[in-house]
């Protein structure tokens, strides 16, 4: 176990104890969604990546689409994980929350 030393510097004395780290709470899940924003370029090599992309461009290029929906996906210059238009594309697609939330992070890291 990690010890704390302590060093008194009016006295000189040193004393050792048990280092015990405080106890850092876990981050809600809706937090760290709330902070997750991709570029549309990211997220479409994400979904390209994954083999989700045509799947999702044949639902936007179907006359069935949302139209909101096909502008948003069409037109944003980024893409929110916690946005409507995340939320119904993730139904298109059979996609769980642990899936959507490990395209969006694998989607920030890709640099181009």
């Amino acid at each position: 176990m990690p010890e704390l030393i302590t060093y008194n510097l009016q006295t000189g004395e040193t004393t050792t104890s048990e280092f015990i780290p405080p106890e850092i709470p876990p981050v809600p899940i809706e937090e760290i969604r709330a902070g997750m924003v991709v570029s549309r370029g990211q997220g479409r090599i994400a979904l390209h990546r994954a083999e989700k992309l045509s799947a999702l461009e044949a639902y936007i290029s179907s006359p069935t689409a949302d139209p909101e929906v096909v502008i948003a996906y069409q037109d944003a210059a980024t893409w929110s994980r916690t946005s409507a238009t995340t939320a119904a594309l993730q139904q298109v697609l059979g996609l769980s929350d642990e899936e959507t939330d490990d395209l969006f992070r694998a989607a920030a890291l890709i640099e181009y």
